[in-house]
């Protein structure tokens, strides 16, 4: 409806009904997304006069520990290497969350870890690094905002080759 694309949601389900013998339709399955605010849902059949809604709320989605990802690529670097860490933010339906703040932590010693920029992108994806002097297996969990994730991605640090003495 010529709408900024700030103030539009998104309406998933079955959205076409056909009335009953009283002139009436039954939504069942519907899931309104979109940025935090009140919005309208507006009905309306070739003929009638369209109505809206009362407004309809979205709160603002939290991140689900469960929902969001952590990937090290490449997950095996030499000691001194470095392993892109990209941590996925999403709700509890799976859609990606911007905007928010990830902090990432590392298990190990000798581990040097760069933490993202800045906040999640429109595609819920905020992207750090880990390098380390010291071999062994390190494991990079993260924090969404508040919220601790369940994800943890693995990162195998190898010895360098041997350096001969002079």
């Amino acid at each position: 409806y010529g709408l900024p694309e700030a103030f539009r949601a998104t309406l998933a389900g079955t959205t076409t009904r056909t009335t009953d013998s009283a002139g009436q339709a039954s939504y069942t399955n519907l899931a309104l997304t979109g940025a935090a605010g009140d919005y309208a849902l507006i009905f309306a059949a070739p003929g009638f006069v369209s109505v809206a809604s009362a407004p309809v709320t979205l709160g603002a989605m939290l991140p689900s520990p469960t929902h969001s990802t952590i990937q090290a690529v490449p997950g095996s670097v030499t000691a001194g290497g470095s392993s892109s860490i990209t941590v996925t933010v999403r709700d509890s339906f799976g859609s990606p969350l911007a905007g928010i703040q990830v902090t990432l932590t590392a298990t190990g010693t000798g581990n040097t870890l760069t933490q993202p920029p800045g906040p999640t992108g429109t595609n819920g994806q905020a992207t750090g690094a880990l390098s380390s002097t010291v071999a062994g297996t390190k494991q990079v969990s993260a924090t969404a905002d508040t919220v601790a994730l369940a994800a943890v991605a693995t990162v195998v640090v190898t010895a360098g080759p041997a350096v001969p003495a002079t």
